[in-house]
C-alpha cells in the first residue's frame, strides 16, 4: 500500500503522470489495457493473489510485470515498482538495453517521477552483466572470460557515477570478488601498467 500512496504523491507532483504511464499501457489499436471493469467480477472466481504473482513473457512484452498490473493504473505501477526493488531479476530478463520497450519505458517514468531510484536503469545494465558474467559470485568459480571485464568495466563505471546509490555497496562487493579472478586480475595489471 505504501506503493499506492507514493504513486498519489507522484501524481499530486507530476499531473500528466498517470497519462503518461497509461499511454504506455495501451495494445496495438491504442485500447487501454487496463481490465478493471473485470476485476470485480473475476474477485469471486480468481485467487488475485496467483495473478500477482504469475509473470509471463507475453505480459512483459505488453508492459506488464504481471497479470494483476493489467487491473488498473494504481496496480500497474505499484506492481512494477514492487518487482523493481523485490525482483528485479524479472526487469533484467526483459533487457534493460531495449529502451523502446514498454516495460522499460514505465521503468524510466517511474524512476522520473522518483517512484524508482534515479540510477536504477543504469544498476539494472550493470547487474545484466553480472548475469551475463561466466563467474557469478555465488558459484565462486574463477573466471576466464571478458564477460568478468566487461562487468567490471561497468560496475566501476556505475560506482563512479553513482558513488551514493543504493546499490553501491552490492557493486563494490561483487567488484571485490571479480578481481580476485586471474583473468581480470591479468587485465587490470596490463591496463594500469600502460
Amino acid at each position: 500500500e505504501i506503493k499506492h500512496a507514493l504513486t498519489k504523491r507522484a501524481i499530486k507532483k507530476y499531473p500528466q503522470f498517470e497519462s503518461e504511464w497509461s499511454s504506455l499501457a495501451k495494445d496495438d489499436s491504442s485500447r487501454i489495457m487496463y481490465q478493471s471493469f473485470f476485476r470485480g467480477l473475476l474477485r469471486k472466481f480468481v485467487d488475485f493473489e496467483s495473478l500477482r504473482t504469475s509473470n509471463t513473457k507475453e505480459d512483459r512484452i505488453k508492459g506488464f510485470v504481471s497479470a494483476y498490473a493489467m487491473t488498473n493504473f494504481k496496480e500497474d505501477v505499484a506492481e512494477l515498482c514492487t518487482f523493481a526493488e523485490l525482483n528485479n531479476n524479472l526487469l533484467i530478463e526483459t533487457d534493460p538495453s531495449l529502451n523502446d520497450s514498454c516495460l522499460m519505458k514505465k521503468v524510466k517514468l517511474a524512476e522520473r517521477v522518483n517512484l524508482l531510484p534515479t540510477d536504477f536503469t543504469d544498476y539494472l545494465k550493470v547487474e545484466k552483466k553480472y548475469l551475463e558474467s561466466a563467474s557469478p559470485s555465488s558459484l565462486g568459480i574463477s573466471g576466464s572470460t571478458d564477460a568478468d571485464i566487461d562487468f567490471y568495466e561497468e560496475a566501476n563505471a556505475f560506482v563512479r557515477k553513482h558513488p551514493k546509490s543504493k546499490y553501491a555497496a552490492d557493486m563494490q562487493k561483487k567488484l571485490e570478488w571479480v578481481r580476485r579472478y586471474p583473468y581480470v586480475k591479468n587485465y587490470i595489471s596490463s591496463r594500469d601498467s600502460n
